[in-house]
């Protein structure tokens, strides 16, 4: 599956670098006044329209997700195979689309489903079934946390915090201290 993520996302970025290397040449022609046809000359406006809807609708969340993939940023979904819907390469499961690799095993009967996906382009990287699954323990995030370590705001120590610790004076020795003349002018 991770395969068809990186097939996918280097035939995403083929579709637009062709595009853009179509769109110079069309300039080109454009520039030199090589048109043969006389609405050719708008065929670079087309083009760019065409560009801006590939980066933006599949190219771009596909490289996002390569570096949630290299973090291991993944999202996972579960459901049991009677609330899958299959259509084509798409699962649709609690009216959300995911896009699974064709070469991937068939959705079966009676089987609860794991799928681990990718935030952006929905394509799923990892799927596990079976009867019953092992649990998936996540780890609350305590905001009141109390713990002592490097990253505790309680523990930083301000360095423009000007207050300093007061020291007791010994009344009767106080002759022993050198005070310094003030300098008179």
């Amino acid at each position: 599956m991770l395969l068809y993520f990186i097939f996918s996302l280097g035939v995403s970025l083929t579709l637009a670098i062709a595009l853009l290397v179509l769109l110079i040449n069309r300039l080109q022609v454009n520039w030199t006044r090589q048109n043969k046809v006389g609405i050719s000359f708008l065929l670079p406006v087309l083009i760019t329209i065409i560009l801006i809807f590939v980066i933006y609708l599949d190219t771009q969340p596909k490289v996002l997700d390569l570096i949630n993939l290299f973090q291991g940023n993944t999202r996972t979904v579960e459901a049991k195979s009677e609330e899958i819907k299959v259509q084509g390469n798409n699962l649709i499961i609690d009216d959300q689309t995911l896009l699974i690799s064709p070469l991937s095993e068939k959705i079966s009967d009676q089987k609860i489903y794991r799928f681990s996906y990718l935030p952006n382009s929905k394509i799923v990287v990892y799927q596990e079934y079976g009867d019953i699954l092992p649990v998936i323990l996540e780890i609350p995030v305590d905001e009141n946390s109390t713990d002592s370590g490097p990253n505790n705001p309680e523990d930083f120590i301000d360095p423009t915090d000007t207050t300093t610790t007061t020291e007791e004076v010994d009344t009767e020795n106080i002759a022993d201290v050198a005070i310094p003349a003030e300098d008179t002018y």
